[in-house]
C-alpha cells in the first residue's frame, strides 16, 4: 500500500529541470514495477493538471508501452496522455534512437495487452503494422489489428508503389498461421500477380517454405492464354458458355482483377486490351457477363502501347457494335455502358 506522501505532488516544487525530472521519476518507477495503485495516486495528485503534465512529458506512456501494462496504460489513455485524438502522434520509446506512435512500438515490441489498450481507446492501425506483426510472429496482434478494422491488403505507404500486403510478407518468413488468418479476413491471394514482386503463392515459393506453397496453391489464377482461350471459344449466342468461360470464371473467383489489361497485337498496333473489351470483340456474351459481375470497368478502353493508336479510347460498348453482336450491345447498355462515348 502506498501512502500520499510518497507522491512528488503532495508537495509544490519550485519548477527547477532536477525537480521536474524527479516529479516524473516517481510516476515512472510505479509504472516499471507495474504498480497500478501507485498510478492511480499520481494522478489523482496531479490533478486537473495531468493531461498536461502527460502531453508535455510522454516517456511515461512510452514506459508502459514498453513495460506492457494494459491497465497503466489506460489510466495514462484516460487522462489523455497524448491530447485527444492524437494517439497517432509519434513519441520517443524506450530504447529507441528514432520517434514512433504508441501502436508502432507496441506492435515492434511484440506487446499484445498494450496493443488491446490502444485500440481500445482509438488508435487506428497504420497500413504496415499487420505486415509487422506477421513477420514478428505475433498470431495474436495480428488478430487484435484485424479485428481493429486493419486492412488485410493494405501496402505500406512509401515513395516505392506496390509495396507487400501483410499477405505477402507472412507468406515469405513461412508464418502459415498468419496466412490462414489472413484469407479468413479476406485477404486477395493475388494481389500482386502482374507486379515483379509476384503474388504471396510466389514469395512463398521464393523463399521455400513449402507448407505456405500449399496453402495458397488452390488460390493460384490460371494463365492469361488459358482466359483468352475460352473466350475465343465461345460464339455470340454464348451457347457454349458454362464449358468456355471456366478459367475466366477461376480468375474473377481467385482474385484476379476484373479491369486487367493485357498486351496485345490488332491491325491497328501494340496496345493493352481489357479484358471486357476482349471479350465483347470476341462475342461471347457469357464472358461479358461474367466480367461485368465482377465489376469490371464497363467503359474501360484499349491504351495503345507505348504509343498511340487508332484503336485508342474503344470501349466493349464500340468494339460490340464495329463487330455486329447485339445481344452483346443490350448487355452493356443495360448495364450502364455510355452510348455517347468516342474514341480518341
Amino acid at each position: 500500500m502506498h501512502s500520499r506522501a510518497t507522491s512528488a505532488w503532495s508537495k509544490p516544487l519550485k519548477p527547477t529541470a532536477n525537480n521536474e525530472a524527479a516529479q516524473y521519476r516517481t510516476l515512472i518507477d510505479c509504472i516499471e514495477r507495474g504498480d497500478v495503485e501507485g498510478v492511480t495516486m499520481w494522478l489523482a495528485d496531479a490533478g486537473p493538471n495531468a493531461a498536461a503534465l502527460l502531453q508535455t512529458n510522454p516517456v511515461p506512456l512510452s514506459h508502459a508501452v514498453f513495460n506492457n501494462h494494459e491497465a497503466i496504460v489506460c489510466l495514462l489513455l484516460e487522462k489523455d496522455a497524448l491530447g485527444s485524438s492524437h494517439l497517432d502522434k509519434e513519441i520517443q520509446a524506450v530504447g529507441r534512437r528514432f520517434t514512433h506512435s504508441p501502436l508502432r512500438s507496441a506492435v515492434e515490441y511484440g506487446h499484445c495487452e498494450s496493443v488491446k489498450a490502444l485500440l481500445r481507446y482509438g488508435a487506428v492501425p497504420e497500413r504496415d503494422l499487420l505486415g509487422t506483426a506477421c513477420v514478428l510472429g505475433r498470431l495474436d496482434i495480428v488478430s487484435d489489428l484485424l479485428g481493429a478494422g486493419a486492412n488485410p491488403d493494405a501496402r505500406p505507404d512509401s515513395p516505392k508503389p506496390n509495396g507487400r500486403t501483410a499477405l505477402m510478407q507472412a507468406a515469405g518468413v513461412g508464418n502459415a498461421a498468419a496466412v490462414v488468418v489472413l484469407l479468413a479476413h479476406g485477404a486477395q491471394p493475388n494481389l500482386g500477380h502482374d507486379e515483379p514482386g509476384g503474388t504471396a503463392l510466389e514469395h512463398a515459393k521464393r523463399t521455400g517454405h513449402s507448407d505456405v506453397v500449399f496453402l495458397l496453391e488452390p488460390f493460384k489464377l490460371p494463365p492469361l492464354s488459358d482466359i483468352l482461350t475460352d473466350i475465343d471459344a465461345g460464339d455470340a449466342s454464348g451457347a457454349a458458355a458454362d464449358a468456355t468461360t471456366s478459367a475466366l470464371l477461376k480468375w474473377v473467383t481467385n482474385g484476379g482483377e476484373a479491369s486487367h489489361r493485357f498486351i496485345a497485337r490488332m491491325d491497328e498496333g501494340r496496345v493493352r486490351m481489357p479484358l471486357l473489351v476482349y471479350a465483347a470483340m470476341q462475342g461471347n456474351d457469357s464472358a461479358v457477363a461474367t466480367l461485368l459481375k465482377s465489376n469490371a470497368p464497363i467503359d474501360a478502353t484499349i491504351l495503345g502501347e507505348p504509343t498511340e493508336t487508332t484503336a485508342d479510347g474503344q470501349t466493349a460498348l464500340v468494339r460490340a457494335a464495329i463487330g455486329g453482336f447485339p445481344a452483346i450491345v443490350e448487355i452493356l447498355l443495360a448495364a450502364g455502358a455510355d452510348p455517347a462515348h468516342r474514341s480518341t
